[in-house]
C-alpha cells in the first residue's frame, strides 16, 4: 500500500493545477488527477495482492478516499473510506498478517495523510462538512483518533500541543502532533483562537487515556453515526450494508 500511495502522490506532478477563480475553492484539475488515479488503480491494487475477482470493488472503495470530484471537496467521509479499505484488505482479504494489522494506522496513515494534504493544497479542495473553529481540523479526524491512542502511557503531556512550533521529534514520532503541526502550518500560532476545541482538549484531566476515549466517542457520533457521511461509502460484497 505504501507503493500505491507513493504512485498516486507522484501523479500530482503530472497534473498541475489550472487557473483558479479568486475567492473560490476547488481547482478543476483535481478531476483530471482523480481520473488518472482511477486508471492506474487496478494494476496498483493487483500489486498489493488483491485477486482479480476483488480488484473492481477495491478500486471503487479507493476511489472514494481522495475527495469528491463534483464538489471538489474533502472531509472525514473520505478518510472513513480509507479506513474501510484497510479493513477490507486486512479482515476480508487476509492480506495483512494478524500480528501486523494493529500497526496499520501508524504505518499507512502517515502516507495517506501526506497524499491527501498534497491534494488539498495543490487543488485547493474545500473542507467537506467543516465545523470551522469548533471542529478538530478542517479536513482530518483519523490522526487525532489514532494519534491520541498512540500517546497513551507516554510521558508527553497533552498540553505540549500548545507549543509553537512543535518540537520536530514529536512531529516525527506521533500522529497527533504531526496533525497539530499541520494546522499551525496552515493557520499559524494561536491554537486557542483558531482551534479552540484542540486547545480545550490539551487541558484534559486524565491525560491521553481521557483524550483517546473522547476522540473515539466523537468519531462514532460525528462520522459513523451520521447517515449523511456513511451513505457515500462503497458498500458491496466486501463491505456490506447491515444497518
Amino acid at each position: 500500500m505504501t507503493a500505491l500511495l507513493a504512485a498516486l502522490s507522484a501523479l500530482t506532478a503530472d497534473v498541475p493545477p489550472g487557473p483558479t477563480t479568486v475567492g473560490r475553492y476547488g481547482n478543476a484539475a483535481f478531476r483530471e488527477w482523480h481520473a488518472r488515479a482511477t486508471t492506474a488503480l487496478p494494476d496498483l491494487v493487483r500489486a498489493v495482492g488483491v485477486a482479480d475477482g476483488d480488484v473492481a470493488e477495491v478500486v471503487d472503495l479507493l476511489g472514494l478516499c481522495w475527495g469528491n470530484t463534483t464538489r471538489l471537496d474533502f472531509g472525514s467521509g473520505h478518510e472513513a473510506a480509507f479506513l474501510v479499505v484497510l479493513f477490507v484488505l486486512s479482515e476480508k482479504l487476509g492480506l495483512v498478517p494478524r500480528e501486523q494489522d494493529v500497526h496499520l494506522p501508524l504505518t499507512l496513515l502517515p502516507h495517506y495523510l501526506s497524499l491527501t494534504r498534497s491534494l488539498q493544497t495543490t487543488y485547493n479542495l474545500e473542507p467537506a462538512g467543516s465545523h470551522g473553529v469548533w471542529g478538530l481540523d478542517d479536513f482530518a479526524f483519523l490522526p487525532f483518533l489514532f494519534g491520541a491512542a498512540q500517546l497513551v502511557d507516554t510521558a508527553v503531556p497533552p498540553a505540549a500541543v500548545c507549543t509553537h512550533p512543535i518540537p520536530v521529534a514529536l512531529v516525527a514520532d506521533y500522529l497527533y502532533f504531526d496533525a497539530v503541526a499541520d494546522i499551525y502550518r496552515v493557520k499559524g500560532p494561536g491554537l486557542s483562537t483558531h482551534s479552540p476545541m484542540l486547545y480545550d482538549v490539551s487541558g484534559a484531566v486524565g491525560g491521553w487515556t481521557k483524550v483517546a476515549g473522547g476522540m473515539l466517542k466523537m468519531y462514532r457520533a460525528e462520522v459513523w453515526g451520521k447517515r449523511v457521511v456513511v451513505q457515500h461509502l462503497g458498500f458491496g460484497r466486501l463491505f456490506p450494508w447491515t444497518g
